[in-house]
């Protein structure tokens, strides 16, 4: 459910404390899976360059390919800026852009998930030229499906995601309805939120369970472990 990686270059605009150069970009041109150019093919200069704030070259690079940049947000009208009137217009209209974007993210007509898709289709491609199997592994990570505020509408949300990213050819397993069941207390979480020893069982159990089924080859038998 981390869509937005696809869309964003820079990692700082989701989390500042974070100090990563700038990640790749792909975009869906002419309908290829086409990767964006490099902005500074030496890392470090995203750090050099911007030291004192964003340069103009990294503004446009951002304002084009970069879905969790919003200018309303991080821009300030060179003449109205100061107005304490324009700085809530300005958050409202970011608060907004940000929620929209968010929300559509599972949506098969929504840029996220449709270069998440040729990513993965991309990968199928080169794995099945290199004469192996693909298996395309859907993990819900969300904390609302173990905490008992999930809604009907999420599960609408995951099933048409799932049903747009496993069309054929592709070959997928499903974890949620697996892994939906379990009870809170089993769903364990490191400090910075991923899971867990005890979740990371059940996640390979159920990977393990359905690779059997789903290809047919012979894999040794999981061993029983207290997971509880």
């Amino acid at each position: 459910e981390d869509l937005w990686r696809d869309i964003n270059t820079l990692r700082q605009l989701r989390d500042p404390s974070w100090e990563m150069p700038l990640m790749p970009r792909f975009v869906i041109s002419d309908g290829e899976l086409q990767l964006v150019p490099v902005l500074y093919p030496d890392p470090f200069d995203l750090y050099r360059r911007n030291g004192d704030g964003l340069s103009p070259e990294l503004r446009a690079y951002l304002r084009r390919y970069d879905r969790l940049y919003f200018p309303a947000k991080y821009e300030e009208h060179p003449v109205t800026g100061k107005l304490m009137l324009y700085k809530l217009l300005a958050r409202a209209l970011w608060v907004q852009q940000e929620r929209q974007l968010h929300a559509n993210l599972m949506n098969p007509e929504g840029e996220a998930l449709i270069v998440s898709r040729a990513i993965f289709d991309a990968m199928r491609q080169q794995v099945t030229a290199d004469g192996a199997a693909f298996v395309l592994v859907i993990l819900p990570s969300e904390y609302h499906w173990w905490s008992g505020t999930s809604k009907q509408s999420h599960l609408q949300d995951w099933r048409r995601m799932v049903s747009f990213v496993c069309a054929e050819p592709m070959v997928c397993i499903d974890l949620l309805p697996e892994l939906r069941s379990l009870a809170p207390k089993q769903v364990d979480r490191t400090y910075d939120g991923h899971f867990g020893p005890k979740m990371n069982l059940w996640i390979a159990t159920a990977v393990h369970n359905a690779l059997k089924v789903r290809l047919s080859i012979p894999l040794p038998k999981a061993e029983a472990v207290d997971v509880n």
